[in-house]
């Protein structure tokens, strides 16, 4: 590798996971990495990183089971109190915790690619934007099939449908807040020490007082603007801008560890009927590690990073150690998954509450049919909107993309 590649990829896993200096420090050192970029006799390294790819699809997937059986309790085709109930509780444990800390762990990078203001006009046009466009589509949806559906809403649910964000879009409206504000404070000298107090002064105050995560905060303020979520999830998102891949391997936990960790985690905090909110922080945090370390660590295994570097910064050649077709279709096919997980959030409950209000009409009532079969309606019907979005971006490229976020493997494999 000739010495201003490895100067580049010095600086690029710098900016993505170093020290956050002042702003003109940072600029400058982008231009200088653009500069090399060029200059250079072999092209910069992709940036994706498919381990994240993996603990994203393993996350997404727990947003559509744990959306599938809701929907189920609702209309009273599971019992609420089942074994179903407590795989549910498992999964509220940390799975949306999990996607905040995987957003953190490239807010640096976004703030040093764009700045503030062009981090906050990226926010808004990849999380706002959809908010309010699938929100009128899901909310005339349910507006349209009224009698059937578990929450009927009315026309003026219709024409209010984003603000305030209902349903899972409060995600969107909620990491949008969150990574603006952390922009705003990354900009500010020692900005990283200052969000990593204030993660920490958050987790405290609901400890200490023990208040309800839900209903922590009384203010006017805060319940117009929905920041409850905000303050909730913000730790989280912070540990994943602090916790990178490099600290994450120095631990040192395998799969086989880290596996054992998560079951042990969610299992004492299933044992306990009146979680603590200094519980639910220690367990979520742990699964959100061993999650995480484990997406990373099959990554390593594949032999796939498309960083083209491992956890430690070491280069490493890529390529794909699958030993059977199965395992190596197996393996694009979860990737694929990870890619377009955004597309599969804002669409899944779309699909698997169609598909419940069908099997209700045909008067079909069986517990397995209703959950698995509406797991992969909510995972898979999703995905067909990237070929469907393949074809209206050769005409509408940037409505395309707003509207259907969606990825394909071409960006992956060779």
């Amino acid at each position: 590798m000739t010495r201003a590649c490895r100067q580049l990829s010095q600086m690029t896993v710098a900016s993505m996971f170093g020290w956050i200096g002042r702003k003109k420090t940072q600029n400058q050192d982008f231009q200088k990495a653009e500069k090399l970029a060029q200059n250079s006799e072999c092209p910069p390294k992709p940036i994706r990183m498919i381990g994240h790819d993996y603990v994203k699809a393993f996350a997404i997937t727990l947003v559509v089971i744990g959306h599938t059986l809701r929907g189920l309790f609702s209309a009273n085709i599971i019992p609420e109190e089942s074994i179903w109930a407590v795989i549910d509780k498992g999964i509220y444990l940390f799975h949306m915790p999990l996607f905040f800390f995987l957003s953190g762990v490239f807010i640096q990078r976004s703030f040093l690619r764009r700045g503030v203001s062009g981090l906050i006009k990226h926010n808004f046009i990849n999380l706002i934007i959809p908010l309010i466009i699938w929100s009128y589509i899901q909310t005339s949806l349910q507006y349209a099939s009224t009698g059937n559906v578990n929450t009927p809403v009315n026309l003026q649910d219709v024409l209010m449908a984003p603000f305030p964000p209902k349903q899972q879009f409060w995600f969107l409206w909620t990491l949008f807040l969150i990574s603006c504000f952390s922009g705003i404070i990354l900009q500010v000298k020692n900005g990283k020490y200052i969000l990593g107090v204030l993660a920490i002064l958050t987790v405290s105050t609901l400890c200490i007082t023990n208040l309800s995560r839900y209903d922590s905060v009384d203010s006017k303020i805060i319940e117009i603007l929905e920041l409850r979520q905000a303050i909730i999830y913000f730790p989280y998102f912070i540990m994943g801008m602090v916790f990178t891949p490099y600290y994450a391997s120095r631990i040192g936990l395998g799969i086989f560890g880290s596996a054992l960790l998560f079951i042990a985690a969610i299992s004492l905090y299933l044992t306990q009927e009146n979680n603590s909110n200094i519980m639910y922080y220690a367990m979520s945090s742990i699964c959100i590690y061993t999650a995480y370390n484990i997406g990373m660590c099959i990554s390593d295994r594949t032999g796939q990073d498309r960083t083209g570097q491992d956890r430690t910064g070491q280069d490493r050649k890529i390529q794909l150690h699958t030993k059977s077709y199965f395992f190596s279709k197996l393996h694009y096919f979860i990737l694929f998954i990870g890619m377009n997980s955004m597309i599969i959030f804002l669409a899944h409950i779309i699909a698997e509450a169609g598909f419940r209000v069908f099997l209700l009409t045909l008067g079909t009532t069986n517990i397995f049919l209703h959950i698995f079969g509406g797991i992969f309606i909510g995972l898979l019907c999703p995905l067909l909107l990237v070929p469907i979005a393949g074809i209206t971006s050769r005409y509408l490229p940037r409505l395309t993309n707003i509207v259907f976020p969606v990825k394909s493997l071409g960006r992956v494999v060779n």
